[in-house]
C-alpha cells in the first residue's frame, strides 16, 4: 500500500480554487466559504487528525420550532446520506442554529482522488440539505441573496 501525502490546508484551497469556489483563510485556520442560504467552513482537527466540513444555515427558526426542526432532521438522517445534522440555540436565545458536519480521518493522509471525492460529496451534501430546509420551510428565509 502506497503512502498518501499529508492534508494541508493549502492542498483544501487549491482544491477550492480549481473549481472556482471563492474563499480564504480564516485567523482560526480554517478555509470559509459563503454560498447562497449557508457559510461552509473546512478545518483540520489536529487532535483527532481529520478533516472537517461545517455548514452553517442562514436562517433562524425561532426557539419554539425546536421540536419540529428536530422532527426534520431525525427524517433526514434516516431517508439520505449526508453530514451529521444538528439543531442548536443560538447565541441570541430566542432562535435556532442548524448546522451540518462531515468529517474524514486523515491519519494516514488523503490523495487528491480521496480528497476530490470527500470535499466533493462535503459541499454537495451540505448545500443539498441546507436547499432541503430551505423548501421545506420557505418562510425562514429572510435574507437576501447578493
Amino acid at each position: 500500500m502506497s503512502v498518501q501525502p499529508a492534508l494541508t490546508l493549502t492542498r483544501v484551497e487549491n482544491w477550492l480554487s480549481q473549481r472556482g469556489i471563492a474563499a480564504g483563510p480564516e485567523e482560526d485556520g480554517a478555509v470559509f466559504m459563503g454560498f447562497p442560504g449557508c457559510d461552509i467552513g473546512v478545518y483540520l482537527h489536529d487532535e483527532e487528525a481529520a478533516l472537517v466540513v461545517a455548514g452553517m444555515w442562514r436562517g433562524r427558526p425561532a426557539a419554539e420550532r425546536l421540536d419540529e426542526m428536530r422532527a426534520f432532521i431525525d427524517t433526514q438522517h434516516r431517508s439520505t446520506y449526508g453530514p451529521d445534522l444538528a439543531v442548536t440555540p443560538a447565541h441570541d436565545p430566542s432562535s435556532l442554529l442548524l448546522s451540518t458536519q462531515m468529517v474524514a480521518y486523515i491519519g494516514a493522509g488523503m490523495s487528491d482522488v480521496q480528497l476530490d471525492a470527500f470535499m466533493d460529496m462535503g459541499l454537495g451534501m451540505t448545500r443539498a440539505f441546507f436547499s432541503a430546509v430551505e423548501e421545506r420551510f420557505p418562510e425562514l428565509i429572510t435574507w437576501e441573496e447578493d
